[in-house]
């Protein structure tokens, strides 16, 4: 499959930037008209232009998949990817690397029950990788404990107070011990509330946060500068995000939604201007846009919301043109294609880059990879398909 670049009409228009012919390699090169200007930021920075981005592989999964998770899960030192899929799917997929930046087969790991998420990680500490999973129907957690080789048995559920959400693995208290948090829906109404289970023993669960709407995506990252690591969550419904600061020793204090005036989903942590903070930004489908939340002591101030046409689904960061900084990449759904906000380390590129997939039914989730050895960035990028079309992952990879 070819991956069709081009830019949008706004840094067409201002930066003479036109697309070129075939590098000969299945991806389309972006040739430079302006007098080797380049594009520019909104304070005027010039920004290299972006490199050739194409297909590399794909493999069918079947019905519905949702999430990727990239992670070494038999310990030969190469990233594999296990995939989640849709809540009616009892199971989880395996794809281990082959050594040549691509993966084998999927392997088929049964979960007892469809599945609301999964994150990775050494959960008990014996340096395998374990996968704390969300039990939708359960409404429970669960851990899949890892062998080493890429087999998984799952271990005893313990039940919510509510409706699973999503899940996420960090140490939250500082004694080298992965934590599971999760959040919350509430049953019976409106609300929600974020979770979390101390490891390594993972016992017991304890609230650490409510609120009015039920969170959505979690992403744990240091957002207010202190050195410990804070929870953040989208609130969709509330048209909100809102920052649970962590004291780093397992002590949380929850700050105050703040609205971005758009419905909010899959989220990330980025670093837009190469300071000790990281920023949150969140995708919106039915908005068409991206909020950027930056944090201090108080929680997140008022975010800074960005036309991101195509109605954003899944959500990314990673350095795409290699230069240091951070680039946003969204998959869009009404379009079917993936986007790209250029990070310059001082703020976003106006416009952004979009990578055509026009085969693809129904984009999803996408994640950065690591499966070769090549040393370029790599995307793993999910199409989620429909009744009668598979779903299947794309493999993409960027060159100079």
């Amino acid at each position: 499959m070819r991956l069709n670049l081009t830019l949008t009409s706004t840094l067409l228009s201002t930066l003479g930037i036109a697309c070129g012919g075939d590098d000969g390699a299945g991806g389309t090169e972006l040739a430079d008209t302006s007098g080797g200007r380049g594009s520019a930021d909104s304070t005027g920075n010039p920004v290299p232009l972006p490199p050739t981005v194409s297909e590399i592989g794909s493999v069918g999964l079947g019905f519905e998949p949702r999430a990727i998770i990239p992670v070494d899960v038999d310990g030969d030192g190469m990233q594999d990817l296990v995939v989640v899929h849709q809540a009616s799917t009892d199971q989880l997929q395996i794809l281990l690397a082959d050594g040549a930046g691509g993966v084998a087969a999927p392997i088929v790991i049964g979960t007892d029950g469809p599945l609301a998420g999964a994150a990775a990680g050494d959960l008990d500490g014996d340096g395998n990788v374990d996968l704390a999973l969300m039990l939708e129907s359960a409404n429970a957690v669960a851990v899949a404990v890892g062998d080493g080789a890429g087999g998984f048995t799952v271990g005893t559920p313990m039940a919510l107070d509510g409706f699973a959400g999503e899940i996420a693995v960090a140490d939250m208290n500082g004694d080298a011990a992965l934590d599971i948090v999760a959040s919350v829906r509430a049953m019976g109404g409106g609300g929600g509330s974020i979770v979390w289970v101390s490891g390594p023993d993972l016992s017991a669960i304890e609230e650490v946060a409510s609120f009015e709407a039920a969170p959505q995506t979690l992403v744990i990252d240091d957002f207010d500068g202190d050195g410990a690591p804070d929870i953040a969550a989208t609130l969709g419904e509330a048209l909100s995000a809102a920052l649970v600061r962590g004291d780093g020793g397992g002590g949380f204090t929850p700050t105050p939604m703040v609205s971005a005036g758009v419905w909010l989903g899959s989220a990330a942590s980025i670093d837009l201007a190469g300071g000790d903070t990281r920023q949150l930004v969140a995708a919106s489908l039915i908005d068409e846009a991206i909020a950027v939340f930056s944090a201090d002591a108080s929680g997140f101030g008022d975010p800074e919301v960005i036309a991101s046409p195509g109605g954003p689904f899944g959500l990314t960061v990673m350095d795409l043109d290699v230069d240091g900084n951070d680039d946003i990449v969204v998959s869009a759904v009404t379009t079917s294609e993936v986007s790209v906000h250029v990070g310059t380390g001082a703020a976003l590129a106006s416009g952004q880059l979009v990578l055509g997939l026009p085969a693809a039914q129904r984009l999803g989730a996408l994640t950065p990879v690591a499966l070769g050895a090549s040393g370029r960035p790599a995307l793993a990028l999910l199409e989620r398909g429909t009744v009668d079309v598979p779903g299947t992952l794309h493999l993409l990879s960027s060159s100079p």
